[in-house]
């Protein structure tokens, strides 16, 4: 502010008064009053007289520098507007970027959604694909072993270095009442199985005679055979006790053996229990008949009857 000007405050109806900026007169009003009305500027005097009256020309001078404040403060306020304009902007550009990358984000989630559940379809498909696959090979396997027979409790060298000879002379010792089948031709095959270690002791010492394998050419040889040799009626010929299993898959064996190991605790329930080829439990209890070729399945049965039995 100039020196000599004073400071003007505004009281409505235009009217503008000056106050004395004396620090020993700051209450004192000025003698002039000064009216603004239709773009002229009039003086008017009053009725009080001070010592130290206000010239036009401060009057003025205060008026236009507060006109220049205001302009420069106008011109901050304009230039802080275009730069927070500017950064709304640049923010509503970069939330539409990121609600572009969103809906992006979400097709894309969407589209794995989609293929993930196709493919826990496909995987579920081959999973079963696979277990039927394994289901028939292994039934292929057993198939293929159906008219063999593992001849059990024969000791170690008896059979000489003829086996096929000593299992036809064994057969017709043995089952004088299957005359019908020659079992010379009837025998294909005959052999022992290789060594085991559950065989051999550490020194390498047989410790339990290994089975003979042999494969007959018909099928109902095999089951005459069976049936007159199983491991609960066992045959002497030639010196020796010896009993038939039938020869099955590595797969179907160890079914079996799981699902023997359920047979007694369902006998404690009270239920008749037969464990049927190649591996089947039968489950009779309560005059119904049930069948089982899951150990699973089975296990749940058992679960079920609770309390029940001795």
């Amino acid at each position: 502010m100039c020196s000599g000007s004073l400071p003007l405050s505004f009281e409505g109806n235009g009217r503008f008064v000056a106050t004395d900026a004396n620090p020993g007169n700051l209450q004192t009003r000025i003698y002039k009053t000064w009216e603004y009305s239709k773009g002229d500027l009039t003086l008017h005097d009053n009725t009080e007289k001070q010592s130290n009256p206000v010239s036009l020309e401060t009057i003025y001078q205060s008026i236009m520098e507060h006109r220049e404040e205001s302009k420069s403060e106008s011109r901050r306020t304009q230039l802080a507007c275009r730069k927070m304009h500017i950064q709304i902007r640049r923010v509503a550009k970069t939330c539409s970027e990121f609600a572009t990358r969103m809906e992006e984000v979400e097709t894309r989630i969407s589209h794995l959604e989609d293929e993930a559940g196709s493919q826990q379809v496909t995987r579920e498909a081959m999973e079963k694909q696979l277990e039927d696959t394994h289901w028939k090979l292994t039934n292929l396997e057993d198939r293929l072993r159906r008219n063999n027979l593992r001849v059990m409790g024969i000791p170690e060298g008896a059979e000489g270095s003829d086996t096929h000879s000593f299992m036809v002379a064994l057969f017709k010792e043995a089952f004088p009442d299957l005359q019908q089948w020659d079992w010379d031709r009837e025998i294909q095959r005959a052999h022992r199985f290789p060594f085991n270690r559950a065989g051999l002791t550490p020194a390498g010492v047989i410790v339990r005679s290994r089975a003979m394998l042999i494969s007959l050419l018909n099928f109902q040889a095999r089951q005459a055979v069976y049936d007159r040799a199983r491991p609960n009626s066992r045959s002497k010929a030639k010196g020796c006790e010896f009993f038939v299993w039938p020869d099955f898959c590595h797969t179907t064996v160890e079914k079996r053996w799981r699902l023997r190991q359920l047979i007694q605790p369902l006998q404690n329930k009270g239920a008749q229990v037969f464990l049927l080829n190649p591996a089947k439990l039968k489950v009779v209890m309560d005059n119904r008949t049930q069948y089982f070729t899951s150990e699973v399945k089975a296990r749940a049965f058992l679960g079920g009857l609770g309390g029940q039995g001795s």
